[in-house]
């Protein structure tokens, strides 16, 4: 996790928060060039981030993706809402009950603009399920345990593209002289990401991101921001994610 400043606007007084997940699959502990015995020059660039940063060694988590994020935007145990053992699919009628407050919905309520790009798969059954209506102003990504990197289609043979991109924007009426609103005020709109199709996925949410932090995009929401950001990465040639 990481906290910065937008640059150019020396006005916020509550720091950004950037928050960036991600998850290189099938790779082992001495896959990474800073810890490893043999292959040092393998990582450079998380080498870098390591030597700059706080290195956790030692923590615990979930070995499925859907009770991971469970425990992430909830900060409940997975078995808390009856999701510590499931991965959600692309036709599962089910997601994190709504009873749940999400950790983007608590940053709103700090001041923060809230935007997400990547992988959600916590429930997506109906549209109060989706990302921008449980928290976030912006969202770009995906549903379902694991898409195509370029194509978009979901795995397990589902036969489906999944990409989708929603938005919370508050009527021009309610927006408060800070850049609050209430959700009672907010109106939630959502597309698919047709038009990204063909688009290398951790491209596409990597441009996005530092659109975010530098050109000071969502001007209609003069707040600092929360930001987090999934990139899934496979250590083998031919999976897709």
């Amino acid at each position: 996790m990481t906290t910065f400043h937008p640059p150019c606007d020396h006005s916020l007084t509550s720091p950004g928060i950037f928050y960036v997940a991600s998850f290189l699959v099938f790779a082992g502990w001495n896959d990474i060039g800073y810890i490893s015995t043999d292959i040092s020059q393998a990582t450079p660039h998380m080498t870098a981030l390591a030597a700059k940063g706080i290195k956790l060694t030692h923590y615990y988590t979930q070995p499925s993706c859907s009770p991971s994020r469970v425990a992430m935007m909830t900060g409940k145990f997975p078995y808390k809402n009856g999701l510590q053992n499931y991965e959600i699919q692309v036709t599962d009628e089910i997601g994190v009950p709504l009873s749940n407050k999400l950790m983007p919905a608590y940053m709103k309520e700090l001041g923060y603009r809230t935007v997400m790009y990547g992988k959600w798969n916590i429930g997506h059954c109906n549209t109060r399920y989706l990302p921008h209506e449980r928290g976030f102003d912006h969202f770009v990504g995906y549903m379902c345990p694991g898409h195509g990197y370029s194509d978009y289609a979901c795995g397990l043979n589902a036969g489906v593209r999944d990409m989708l991109q929603g938005e919370a924007k508050p009527s021009s009426s309610s927006v408060a002289g800070d850049g609050a609103t209430s959700a009672a005020n907010m109106t939630y709109n959502w597309t698919t990401g047709e038009e990204y199709l063909g688009i290398y996925d951790t491209t596409l949410y990597r441009d996005k991101t530092v659109e975010v932090i530098f050109s000071g995009a969502f001007a209609w929401l003069p707040l600092p921001s929360f930001l987090y950001t999934f990139v899934l990465l496979w250590r083998c040639r031919l999976c897709a994610h």
